[in-house]
């Protein structure tokens, strides 16, 4: 029985909603086609943006379109066992296969085991994805693509390239960690160049649907000048305006804070201390005034401000320069201690006392 896409944890999306609604449609129409091929749908955006809810509205849709949905989770670790999310996410679907649809009698022994064992190779996952497949249309999800190493990245890829079956890979990932040298950046080039792949680039949510978000999780409307309030320091990020409105003191919320502040501990002491001289000017930058305030010489201040912006704690637009997010700014102008504070605005009173 065939329903409406309309999850009732997500708010707004309504253009993304549909393209799913469309993308899982074929994916099971393709059962019936002579030729069926894998497609592959990459949702990106910042952490707290809503990836994790779209996909669960996908996980529900599928149910509701009797489709199979399998997750794998890439973790934030340094080691793990090559292909683990993609093994994980198989076993799932296998587990939870009905017993009486099982593939050809010739692959069913090499079935029950490929996918399950941790020693699997490239070529058994996709033979595993394949047979799956002409069992049953389904829906593989690998989220946080970011952390995945190279054999989950290979899978990907290959799956999209070469895969004979009607399955639907969705990939996400939190594009504000993919930076510099991420050893990611190829893979996704080589993903968006394929014809096969579908792009969704997850922004902040407009005015009226974070009213809306901040109504289901406050219990009351925002005035005007709340929501102006709420809008400024979010960017529309769901993540954002919940912790925003749960919190009950002033500043960054702790959880907040650290996710913010992650991107910014991974910059050379001297790009942190000039993160922190900018906190103090503002949420946008000018850079002559910045200079003139850090004291630094011009070979030294650049190599500082690139660290900052292939880290995504600071962005481009045109001649501008801003902290990527406002509540970034606050973080760490948070964590500037009261004396130093004193210290980083009188750099800036005789940086612009030169100018007046």
């Amino acid at each position: 029985m065939d329903t409406s896409f309309d999850h009732p944890a997500l708010v707004g999306r309504d253009d993304q909603v549909a393209l799913v609604d469309r993308l899982l449609r074929a994916v099971r129409a393709g059962a019936q086609t002579a030729d069926p091929r894998a497609r592959a749908l990459l949702v990106r955006g910042d952490a707290g943006i809503g990836k994790s809810a779209l996909v669960e509205a996908v996980a529900e849709h599928c149910r509701d379109l009797r489709l199979s949905c399998a997750v794998g989770h890439c973790l934030d670790l340094a080691t793990g066992v090559p292909f683990g999310p993609v093994v994980e996410a198989l076993r799932d679907l296998l587990d939870h296969r009905a017993p009486h649809t099982p593939p050809s009698a010739a692959r069913t022994a090499w079935l029950a085991s490929g996918p399950r064992s941790m020693s699997a190779s490239l070529e058994s996952l996709i033979e595993a994805a394949e047979v799956l497949g002409e069992q049953s249309p389904f829906v593989l999800v690998i989220e946080d693509l970011h952390w995945a190493d190279a054999s989950v990245r290979d899978f990907a890829l290959a799956l999209v390239r070469t895969c004979r079956a009607p399955v639907l890979l969705v990939l996400t990932l939190r594009d504000d960690d993919v930076t510099g040298t991420h050893p990611l950046r190829s893979s996704l080039r080589e993903l968006i160049r394929s014809p096969r792949a579908v792009i969704i680039d997850l922004g902040g949510l407009p005015a009226d649907d974070v009213r809306e978000l901040a109504l289901r999780r406050s219990g009351r409307a925002l005035d005007g000048d709340e929501l102006a309030s709420l809008m400024a320091r979010s960017d529309g990020n769901p993540l954002y305006v919940e912790e925003l409105v749960a919190a009950h003191e002033p500043g960054v919320p702790r959880q907040l804070h650290d996710l913010l502040l992650r991107h910014v501990e991974n910059l050379s002491t001297l790009a942190i201390q000039l993160a922190r001289l900018a906190s103090v000017g503002g949420s946008r930058l000018d850079l002559e005034v910045l200079q003139d305030a850090s004291l630094l010489d011009h070979e030294a201040f650049a190599g500082a401000l690139h660290e900052m912006l292939d880290g995504n704690v600071v962005v481009r637009r045109g001649d501008r320069f801003s902290f990527r997010h406002a509540l970034l700014r606050e973080a760490v102008h948070d964590d500037v201690l009261p004396g130093e504070l004193v210290a980083m605005h009188a750099a800036y009173a005789r940086a612009l006392c030169g100018r007046v």
